[in-house]
């Protein structure tokens, strides 16, 4: 079985920081200096959850798609 590794924000760009943007900011810069490498290297997707609820079905979908 082949472990990758999935990245889901970046902080630091040569150096600077980038935690004063917010996250989607940081996602968009991640897509610009991350190429993908399939069954290697993944950028992880999100949903935007604004109840219990939302988390509590993402998490049951993450875990069933292991």
């Amino acid at each position: 079985m082949l472990i990758s590794d999935v990245v889901f924000d970046v902080l630091y760009v040569n150096g600077a920081s980038l935690t004063r943007y917010p996250l989607v900011k940081r996602r968009e810069d991640l897509a610009k200096i991350l190429r993908p490498v399939e069954r290697r290297f993944e950028i992880h997707t999100f949903t935007k959850g604004n109840t219990v609820q939302d988390i509590e079905t993402e998490l049951r979908k993450i875990i069933a798609e292991g």
